[in-house]
């Protein structure tokens, strides 16, 4: 099952550009899919980009940490993710990871992600 309502509240992290949380009822955790927020990263002292970022190995776990002080605030422990993929492709209408009314399209984020969900659920 693919949970919804925690990416909005994890997307006002101020390192979140997008969040994509999904759970499986037979796995123990939550799990995320997390586009790192450009602007934020350019103010970083030094800047970098979205690929320097991501290629540093503790930035999961800064993001992660930003994410879980949201989580603590507003949501319940079960909601909370345990791990986080960082990715640098944005979801777009344009990679079909959107609908033209802005949702995101929970299923083809799954789909495309399946990978990196399956082994960390």
């Amino acid at each position: 099952a693919v949970v919804s309502t925690q990416s909005t509240g994890y997307e006002r992290a101020p390192i979140v550009a997008q969040c994509f949380v999904y759970g499986e009822s037979l796995k123990s955790c939550l799990v995320g899919v997390v586009v790192p927020d450009e602007s934020a990263l350019a103010a970083m002292s030094p800047p970098v980009t979205v690929a320097e970022f991501i290629a540093k190995p503790d930035s999961a776990g800064l993001v992660l940490q930003n994410m879980q002080s949201i989580g603590q605030k507003e949501l319940k422990s079960f909601e909370h993710v345990r791990h986080v993929t960082l990715v640098e492709e944005a979801f777009t209408v344009e990679n079909s990871l959107m609908t033209p009314t802005m949702k995101k399209r929970r299923d083809a984020i799954a789909a495309v992600y399946r990978d990196v969900l399956s082994d960390n659920a």
